[in-house]
């Protein structure tokens, strides 16, 4: 595909490339990458690199696209020694059909049933209430030391990885994107660039025109197996209210499934129940399906999508996976998990003993 950009510097600016977003012209991987590089610089004009943003969101970012700007990113971020054989649960948000957060809930399911999650996310960028809000709530600290999340994985089978700590470079681009006030590019690969490159990943994207670069971008990145998936209701989830929508990427290769809640077991109801507004009203909501307190369609939310991802990670069928989440809440297993959680991550131990 000729994009014009064969034509500029090894590094080129971002003054050199914006002619060529002007021009409709889709970029390679490598020019993506390119891309974020020059949009991180710190001589980079804020107006240009807002400029650059509303073109893409219009444009429509390409797999190949998507993957360049994930690849930029991890060139940037900070390391952690976590192997890859882990789980990582998120989403794009802007859903229309506002929840608690599930997945939130869900990784300490996960870890309880025996998976690993390395938990990867930030603050609310279009809901009230993101991962690292209603972990805060709960008592987690989220800004703990890499030393301590090794040792929290190590030890409790999940940790949480605050985005701000391991991608210090998108703070560059932070108040800009705030400015304008549309969902950009980061919104699309943050949720990719877990820092430690989870190879398992349970990927929601409420947009489902983008399903399928976010996708092809997961396939090139070389993950392991992942489900990108959308409720047919429009959240960014497993839904309890109807089929939802899954993108299977294993081994490089992606497939179209139609999962429904009886598929794991579960019934068929409206999410209406679920909604949680403030920070507050969601850590009540997850530390009451955590403790046995909810049976619910919040409890059967958290249970779809723990069951997906013990899927994606064990390759077990749907409903021994479901049954696998409803114990580890039944017997405490997935509340002890929270607890532990939050005393381990305010330890000032190392990972070193």
């Amino acid at each position: 595909m000729q994009t014009g950009i064969a034509s500029l510097s090894a590094a080129p600016t971002l003054g050199e490339l914006l002619p060529v977003l002007l021009g409709g012209s889709e970029l390679t991987r490598s020019e993506a990458a390119q891309l974020v590089n020059a949009m991180l610089s710190s001589d980079a004009p804020d107006a240009q690199i807002a400029a650059v943003l509303a073109l893409l969101v219009n444009k429509g970012e390409s797999s190949d696209e998507l993957a360049g700007f994930a690849d930029a990113l991890y060139q940037h971020a900070l390391p952690i020694s976590i192997p890859g054989e882990v789980l990582d649960t998120a989403g794009t948000g802007a859903s229309p059909a506002k929840t608690f957060n599930v997945s939130s809930a869900a990784s300490f399911v996960i870890a309880a049933a025996g998976c690993a999650i390395a938990k990867h996310g930030g603050r609310a960028a279009t809901s009230r209430s993101g991962s690292a809000d209603v972990l805060t709530a709960l008592g987690v600290r989220i800004d703990c030391e890499p030393e301590t999340a090794i040792r929290c994985l190590r030890e409790l089978g999940i940790c949480f990885l605050f985005a701000p700590k391991y991608h210090p470079a998108l703070a560059r681009v932070a108040p800009i994107r705030k400015a304008l006030g549309i969902r950009t590019t980061f919104n699309l690969v943050g949720p990719m660039v877990n820092p430690c490159g989870a190879k398992y990943r349970l990927l929601g994207v409420a947009d489902e025109a983008r399903m399928n670069d976010v996708a092809g971008a997961l396939a090139q990145l070389g993950v392991a197996r992942a489900w990108v998936l959308r409720g047919n209701d429009g959240l960014d989830e497993i839904t309890t209210a109807c089929s939802s929508r899954v993108l299977d990427v294993h081994d490089g290769r992606t497939c179209e499934l139609s999962v429904s809640p009886t598929d794991f077991g579960i019934s068929m109801r409206p999410t209406d129940t679920a909604r949680a507004g403030s920070v507050d009203e969601n850590a009540a909501t997850v530390r009451a399906v955590l403790s046995g307190a909810r049976h619910d369609v919040a409890r059967d939310l958290v249970v779809l999508n723990a069951a997906a991802a013990l899927h994606v990670r064990t390759g077990d069928g749907l409903r021994e996976c479901a049954e696998r989440a409803q114990k580890a809440i039944d017997d405490g297993a997935a509340f002890k998990k929270l607890e532990a959680l939050i005393t381990m991550s305010h330890s000032t131990e190392g990972a070193a003993r």
